[in-house]
């Protein structure tokens, strides 16, 4: 983002959908003083709705489209942003929230699906049909300093080792019941 003169941004990293609900954020932040970024690409089936949004943060200004960028440059790009938010209709917990968290990012996410369970109370929610519960989430993000305890509990739980430690551990139970 340096290359845009861009620190403390808010970032939503994911595919540009009406599921993801770029276009909703942009809305809930439309006068608020922060630049906003979104690196993905559009769903093919719905180029309608990435138009909607270009369309809609030009007549905001200050917010970016990227459509894409090499992963091994996400997490410097995390570092950077003072927010990542990510106000989706569903989500699991979403990818790209674990990696800005575990890069020192402040959170943003859904309310809606099992966002809670990955995050606890490290994180600011929101609903993504209430663009005030959108803003006070991110404005209250933007107040606070960025949490190690976040960062840490992302790194400790939620690593591809991790991952991958559980699975093998699913196998060999799984193995020894044959």
């Amino acid at each position: 983002m340096e290359k845009y003169g861009l620190r403390d941004f808010v970032l939503e990293v994911g595919v540009i959908s009406p599921v993801k609900n770029q276009l909703g954020l942009i809305e809930a932040l439309y006068d608020l003083p922060v630049p906003l970024v979104f690196i993905g690409q559009p769903v093919a089936a719905m180029p309608e709705y990435a138009e909607m949004c270009r369309q809609r943060g030009a007549q905001r200004g200050n917010v970016i489209f990227i459509d894409r960028m090499p992963h091994e440059e996400l997490p410097g790009i995390y570092a950077l942003a003072a927010v990542h938010a990510l106000p989706s209709w569903r989500e699991t917990p979403g990818l790209a929230s674990l990696e800005a968290a575990a890069a020192g990012c402040r959170i943003v996410t859904t309310s809606i699906g099992s966002t809670y369970d990955y995050f606890g109370d490290h994180a600011w929610y929101c609903y993504p049909d209430d663009y005030p519960s959108m803003r006070r989430a991110v404005e209250a993000a933007l107040q606070t300093p960025p949490s190690p305890t976040l960062r840490q509990h992302v790194l400790n739980q939620f690593t591809w080792q991790r991952a991958g430690e559980a699975t093998l551990r699913s196998y060999q139970i799984a193995l020894r019941q044959v």
